[in-house]
């Protein structure tokens, strides 16, 4: 009994001073034009080429989850 309430203890103290992760969101609306959905290859490469873009023109920073959201044709 007395092990499980000094467990119990050191994991409130432990919760209690933890810090959460810092994190950067951000969100970046780009456009392929139309001509490029001819087929699924050439919007494939279209659509990595729109993503790439993004990355190394509008963030200043290396994201390491990169998510595409919503896709329109």
């Amino acid at each position: 009994m007395l092990k499980r309430l000094l467990a119990g203890i050191i994991g409130l103290a432990m919760v209690a001073v933890a810090q959460p992760a810092s994190a950067f969101v951000a969100e970046v609306a780009t456009s392929i034009p139309a001509a490029a959905s001819g087929d699924e290859a050439t919007l494939g490469e279209a659509v990595f080429a729109a993503i790439k873009d993004a990355l190394t023109q509008a963030i200043a920073f290396t994201p390491s989850l990169v998510q595409l959201q919503r896709a329109k044709r």
